[in-house]
C-alpha cells in the first residue's frame, strides 16, 4: 500500500525527471549539443523504466494526473524565467485551475492511493 506522502513524493520525482529530460532536449536543440540530447533521452528512458517497475495499478490514475499537472507548472515556470517566454493570463489561470482541482480532489479523499 502506498501512503499519501510516498505517492506525492513519487509524483514530484517523476515530474522532476520529466522536466530534466525536457530541458536537456530543448537545450540540445538550442546549443546543437548531441550529449545533451543523449542525456535528455536517457532521462526519458529512466522515467519509463521507473514507471514500469514501480507503479501499482491502483495508484496509476493519481500518479499520472499529479505528474502531468506538476510537470506543466514546472515547464511553464522554466519557460517564463529561463527562456523569457511571456505567459498569458489564460495560461496562468488554466494552471491555477488544474492545481486547485488536484488539491480539492486529494483533500476530498478521492485520491485514495490504494
Amino acid at each position: 500500500m502506498i501512503t499519501h506522502l510516498r505517492l506525492a513524493t513519487f509524483i514530484v520525482l517523476l515530474a522532476g525527471v520529466d522536466l530534466a529530460a525536457a530541458v536537456a532536449l530543448k537545450e540540445s536543440r538550442l546549443r546543437e549539443a548531441p550529449l545533451l540530447f543523449l542525456a535528455g533521452a536517457g532521462c526519458f528512458v529512466l522515467l519509463a523504466v521507473v514507471l514500469y517497475n514501480t507503479v501499482e495499478l491502483t495508484a496509476l490514475t493519481w500518479i499520472s494526473l499529479g505528474w502531468v499537472v506538476i510537470h506543466q507548472c514546472m515547464v511553464m515556470a522554466v519557460d517564463r524565467y529561463w527562456y523569457d517566454v511571456t505567459l498569458t493570463r489564460v495560461q496562468v489561470g488554466a494552471v491555477a485551475v488544474a492545481l486547485v482541482a488536484l488539491v480539492v480532489a486529494a483533500l476530498a479523499g478521492e485520491a485514495d492511493p490504494g
